[in-house]
């Protein structure tokens, strides 16, 4: 089991993607936590600050950073040369990172989502890019796959409902109809069922956060070993 920055990062701050990556391969697990650890990093920024200017360039320092890899000057931080590892180890690409990099601009600005349509674009740029990377280390390439965009958006849906759901500061401007997630969060889960073929089930662990997804939204409180109960039913079905 992995013991690193990434490992403690991803545990602290994303325990659903976390128990999701025990279900990885060994080889590909500590990639798959890298990612998860920097996709919180970024998600932290918007969450941690108030100021737009503060945040953009907390954004941008990423973005910088990332360059830095195989310069033989990377910057330094706990979670660069386990990052830089699962690059190499899956070749991802780095425009997919900027990508989710320019989404999480909407996380500091402070406005509030338009409409439906631009909460989907912003979850696609963010966790879509996120769950592309991830199925890249288990040899997937799917970018343009639609089971990738819906998982996104039923993610997100779920997600952001639950937070304006804890009451947490900020929660509700990414919802443009915060009562209508959870009637959309299920449309996108039943559309994604459609959407699942065999070609996707070896990145499956990439796509088990889907599951604890639809737990949320039967209970309030979910368990450790009920979140590890449904992710153990996925691997067992085959399918998110």
């Amino acid at each position: 089991m992995p013991d690193g920055h990434a490992f403690a990062f991803a545990q602290a701050h994303d325990e659903e993607r976390f128990l999701s990556a025990l279900f990885a391969p060994a080889r590909v697990r500590p990639h798959l936590l890298s990612l998860y650890a920097f996709n919180a990093e970024l998600a932290r920024i918007g969450q941690a600050t108030r100021e737009p200017l503060i945040g953009t360039m907390r954004l941008a320092w990423w973005r910088g950073t990332l360059e830095t890899i195989g310069t033989g000057v990377m910057r330094p931080h706990p979670l660069m040369p386990e990052l830089a590892k699962a690059i190499g180890a899956g070749r991802l690409p780095l425009a997919l990172f900027d990508a989710m990099i320019a989404a999480r601009h909407f996380d500091v600005t402070g406005e509030t989502q338009a409409d439906w349509e631009a909460f989907a674009h912003h979850a696609d740029g963010s966790a879509g890019n996120l769950l592309r990377l991830s199925a890249r280390l288990f040899g997937i390439e799917a970018d343009d796959h639609p089971a990738i965009r819906t998982a996104a958006i039923a993610g997100a849906l779920i997600g952001c409902w639950r937070n304006h759901r804890a009451g947490i500061p900020g929660a509700a401007r990414f919802l443009p109809e915060p009562g209508d997630a959870p009637a959309r969060a299920q449309e996108q889960l039943r559309l994604l069922a459609s959407q699942w073929e065999g070609r996707l089930r070896p990145a499956l662990p990439a796509f088990l956060p889907v599951s604890l997804h639809r737990l949320a939204l039967m209970r309030r409180e979910v368990s450790s070993w009920r979140r590890l109960g449904a992710l153990a039913g996925a691997v067992l079905r085959g399918r998110p």
